[in-house]
């Protein structure tokens, strides 16, 4: 198996996926890594992804000019966030002044990356993600944005935005805006999607995840609405709460070592609409 970097220490940044013109990377994730792995029939050796992978190239790093702490003063910004809001309020205001905003939500199952230029509907990337997130195709549309004379406001992991500034380069990076946050190593999605399988849910069906509110960690997910189930059928599910502790391993940063952990949630279904299939 040839990979694009080290065996099982790929970040899963997808930036070499997006950046070969010969389609001859996959990227597998086998809940305990990720790995690149190139097709030997499809690569020409031109090195594009090495190049562009950010485990093969020292990251620019710099001391920060200064160090704050705080909080969104609007107060509805701050109930609907994990914490204190103060991504949402600086992305409210990027987008205010004609920025459009990068950042993860949770859309068909799958934790995914979209833009936003509407100040209005930037609810729907708050709210901490504890799985991995997928930037699969979102480094070329960046880059063309930037390209038109847009300025981008990225908000992702610190191995993403890593991705994104290679991807890019120094000549756009004027109008590229980004804050990454503090990460010490985020899960396979897998195991989210194993974990709701086991318990008979289709995170398909499930129309928005919360991981946790202010110091609340808990899992709470709202089902899909379907017109078709009877209002008498809706009321008769009774909200439940599940308990459970999920074995897995996540490769913590900065350390060349996999650690076992348990990980326990309560999961609260709030809406209980199912689809039904």
């Amino acid at each position: 198996m040839v990979t694009v970097c080290e065996k099982d220490q790929c970040a899963g940044c997808m930036a070499c996926l997006e950046v070969c013109s010969k389609n001859a990377i996959n990227i597998k994730d086998s809940i305990k890594s990720y790995n690149a792995i190139i097709d030997e029939k499809r690569c020409i050796n031109c090195n594009a992804c090495r190049n562009v992978c950010q485990v093969n190239n020292n990251v620019d790093v710099s001391k920060p000019i200064i160090w704050k702490q705080g909080w969104a003063s609007d107060v509805n910004i701050r109930k609907k966030s994990s914490s204190g809001g103060a991504a949402a309020a600086i992305a409210r205001s990027f987008v205010e002044n004609g920025g459009i905003l990068c950042s993860c939500c949770f859309s068909q199952g799958e934790f995914v990356f979209d833009f936003e230029d509407d100040k209005d509907k930037l609810a729907r990337f708050s709210g901490s993600k504890y799985v991995k997130s997928n930037p699969k195709g979102i480094y070329k549309k960046i880059k063309q944005l930037l390209q038109s004379g847009k300025k981008i406001l990225f908000i992702g992991l610190p191995c993403q935005v890593a991705a994104v500034k290679r991807f890019v380069g120094k000549r756009y990076e004027e109008k590229l805006y980004t804050i990454d946050l503090i990460c010490h190593g985020s899960p396979s999605p897998m195991l989210l999607e194993r974990f709701l399988n086991e318990k008979g849910y289709n995170i398909k069906q499930i129309g928005n995840i919360e991981f946790r509110s202010k110091t609340n960690f808990a899992l709470k997910g709202k089902r899909i609405k379907n017109e078709n189930l009877r209002r008498a059928d809706r009321a008769a599910i009774p909200p439940e709460i599940l308990l459970f502790s999920l074995k897995c391993q996540i490769l913590l940063a900065n350390i060349n070592i996999h650690t076992e952990i348990y990980i326990e949630f309560f999961i609260t279904l709030i809406e209980l609409n199912l689809v039904l299939s």
